[in-house]
């Protein structure tokens, strides 16, 4: 055994767990234009136009990731029990593990970064959007630093994304992507020798997070990216509509 990937079913019965409908990205979204420059609006919509293309995309990309995980877990990997005594002394890892759970727990852990990385790089995406939509004038923009410039701008909006960004499935969210792009990888064992002071060490097994809490983690984070969205779609909508020009604007039926 090589890769285990779902069947064409098996793929779309997973991925009916997915928020596909709610998470797609409409000519809507993001759609404020503050310049009244001609050429302006036209680069900006360009602009804007081209980070809603990559947010879909990073979004797919994300999903993807989402049902091949949930498709090995459903597989089996028996991790929850992560290490035991050894037969000779020291520590076994994995003890409940055959040979396909070898291979299983490597494919999940690659989708399991994907996974991370593309939805976080979703909300840099988000962050992109808001520098152009609100001209905040980001260099080199992120979810955070938009956030920051939103303070005086928007306040109600930027109180709004600071709660969610301040809720404790975020956290767990931004925790795991941190420790996936910079640090241990949340999905291996840490080094066992532990320096606890100036002279003393300790001897363990080490951290480990176990696939189905990373798939829990994972269930949760995009519903906080959707709960990301919620309120920037509203905001958006009613000062699109405020902005736009008569002729443009929505008429009631269309």
């Amino acid at each position: 055994m090589l890769f285990e990937l779902p069947t064409p079913a098996e793929f779309n019965d997973i991925a009916d767990e997915f928020p596909c409908e709610e998470l797609k990205i409409s000519e809507d979204d993001f759609s404020v234009f503050l310049n009244p420059a001609e050429f302006r609006r036209f680069s900006d919509e360009s602009s804007i136009g081209t980070w809603r293309l990559h947010l879909q995309n990073r979004i797919y990309q994300t999903r993807t990731s989402y049902v091949i995980m949930k498709f090995l877990i459903n597989k089996g990997i028996p991790d929850e029990r992560w290490f035991a005594p050894g037969e000779k002394g020291g520590i076994k890892f994995y003890p409940d593990f055959e040979k396909e759970d070898y291979i299983r727990k490597a494919q999940f852990d690659y989708f399991a970064d994907v996974y991370f990385l593309k939805l976080y790089s979703c909300l840099d995406s988000v962050g992109h959007l808001l520098n152009l939509c609100y001209d905040l004038q980001i260099a080199k923009p992120d979810f955070h630093r938009a956030l920051n410039k939103l303070t005086g701008l928007r306040p109600e909006l930027y109180f709004e994304l600071k709660k969610i960004k301040d809720s404790e499935s975020f956290i767990a969210f931004k925790h795991l992507r941190h420790g996936i792009a910079h640090n241990e990888l949340p999905g291996h064992v840490s080094g066992f020798v532990h320096k606890v002071s100036e002279n003393e060490y300790t001897l363990g097994a080490g951290r480990y997070t176990p696939t189905r809490e990373i798939i829990r983690v994972g269930g949760e984070a995009i519903k906080a990216f959707l709960e990301v969205l919620r309120p920037i779609r509203k905001q958006m909508a009613s000062e699109t509509t405020s902005i736009l020009p008569a002729s443009k604007k929505k008429k009631p039926g269309k």
